[in-house]
């Protein structure tokens, strides 16, 4: 620039010198923008909600019709109403649960105030009834009466609870009880072991009921081979998992299989080397509400050979292939109120579902397109979802499916042709097949 502003004194009338000038200045915005938008991007990972606000609201002062800062914005307002929400929805359970202290261990209402405190951490008088609650059955410390988990997991009983102290504590774990296990918090408290060794959990068939929060799970190194353990594993059981981190697996991030089930709200799945989180088989369920799936080797989200699915309020951002793949065979799914963006592949593929709802979903910046509907998924009601900007249709039919039955979407801002219809998806014209 300065080069240039040289020789334009001197010369004014240069054309090539003012082009280059306006390039230059092309160059400086795009870069502010991205800066913006990064930082942006950053600052809502982490709730920052004042400073995301402020570096996208810059990007659009800029540019008022910038679409992805358009969406973004939109997202942060949500993300703060969904705030306050939580917030009131979190006083709600508390004021029901005081209601039902009796000085006695009440399921229930301690799982009322489990989730209260997850809604809203920083209310201290939340805080103080939940250890109130927690007082009411036995309660096994790490460190303190346990030197590890593994010694706490073989001494408890079914309800009693674990609390694990804030650290790295490096251990393949086998749970097969009832146990309510407490981390310091997923950016504290974190278990992990060799890829080759395992997994850093293990739930059996007779984990049901278990509740596990607060905990970073992770694979200290990588096996790159055919055969990956899942950093989490659910044979059988019935788990539920709260603020916690599924990170860095060679593996998928959460698996269920052998009918298991498993949960998990305000989760994040990152940085996995198959799905972020996947169950597979009759009888296997994954619920997943209010998680990130964000930056997998393989799917944000994914179930596949007859496991059933419930997705809803998830973001499943920059996986390599899909943000979330369904394919459930005759088990129905809901697949609703999710955010599915610049994914390498699409940003969901509903390929086989005998009932269910993908309704309000917004699909943005996926590679190959935007949703895909394959006709074993046909009875899924399919509605109310957005479809901007991805560089593929933004909606792709299999051959047999009438476009006309999906006219309550919005299709726009793709690469032509808006949709895709009559589409043959076998073979290598769509790659939907999971490894």
């Amino acid at each position: 620039a300065q080069a240039a502003r040289k020789v334009l004194d001197k010369f004014p009338d240069n054309e090539e010198m003012r082009g280059l000038s306006g390039k230059i200045d092309s160059a400086r915005k795009a870069e502010q923008e991205r800066i913006h938008m990064e930082n942006a991007h950053k600052a809502f990972d982490e709730g920052k909600w004042d400073l995301a606000q402020s570096e996208v609201g810059a990007v659009l002062h800029a540019d008022p019709n910038h679409e992805a800062g358009k969406a973004l914005q939109t997202e942060i307002t949500a993300a703060i109403e969904k705030q306050r929400a939580d917030r009131a929805k979190a006083r709600e359970l508390y004021e029901n649960a005081k209601l039902r202290d009796t000085g006695k261990f009440d399921r229930e209402a301690s799982e009322w105030l489990r989730e209260a405190l997850s809604l809203s951490p920083g209310d201290a008088e939340i805080a103080a009834l939940h250890e109130k609650f927690a007082s009411y059955t036995r309660t096994l410390r790490v460190p303190g009466d346990f030197a590890s988990l593994s010694e706490a997991i073989s001494a408890a009983g079914d309800r009693d609870r674990i609390v694990l102290g804030a650290g790295t504590w490096k251990e393949e774990l086998v749970i097969d009880k009832a146990l309510d296990i407490q981390g310091a918090g997923a950016g504290t408290t974190t278990i992990e072991c060799r890829a080759q060794d395992g997994c850093a959990a293990t739930f059996g068939p007779s984990a049901k009921g278990t509740r596990v929060s607060g905990i970073t799970f992770r694979h200290e190194s990588f096996d790159p081979g055919l055969e990956r353990y899942a950093v989490v594993l659910v044979r059988g059981g019935d788990v539920m998992f709260a603020d916690c981190r599924f990170a860095e697996a060679s593996g998928h991030g959460l698996e269920v299989i052998e009918g298991g089930r498993a949960g998990a709200s305000r989760c994040r799945f990152e940085k996995n080397g198959w799905d972020g989180a996947a169950a597979r088989g009759k009888g296997a369920r994954l619920e997943i509400r209010d998680c990130d799936a964000v930056g997998n080797y393989e799917h944000g989200l994914d179930v596949w050979d007859g496991a059933a699915a419930i997705f809803v309020g998830n973001r499943a951002e920059n996986n390599s292939r899909n943000g979330i793949h369904v394919d459930a065979g005759s088990e129905s799914v809901t697949v609703d109120n999710n955010c599915a963006r610049g994914n390498r592949e699409f940003g969901i593929v509903l390929g086989a579902a005998g009932a269910g709802t993908a309704k309000g979903n917004v699909l943005q910046g996926n590679l190959l397109g935007g949703m895909v509907v394959r006709v074993r998924a046909a009875k899924v009601v399919t509605t109310g979802n957005q479809s901007t900007g991805n560089s593929g249709s933004g909606l792709i039919l299999e051959k047999g499916l009438p476009a006309p039955a999906f006219q309550d979407n919005h299709i726009s801002g793709n690469l032509p042709p808006e949709i895709l219809t009559d589409m043959e998806l076998t073979g290598s014209d769509v790659p939907l097949n999971h490894p």
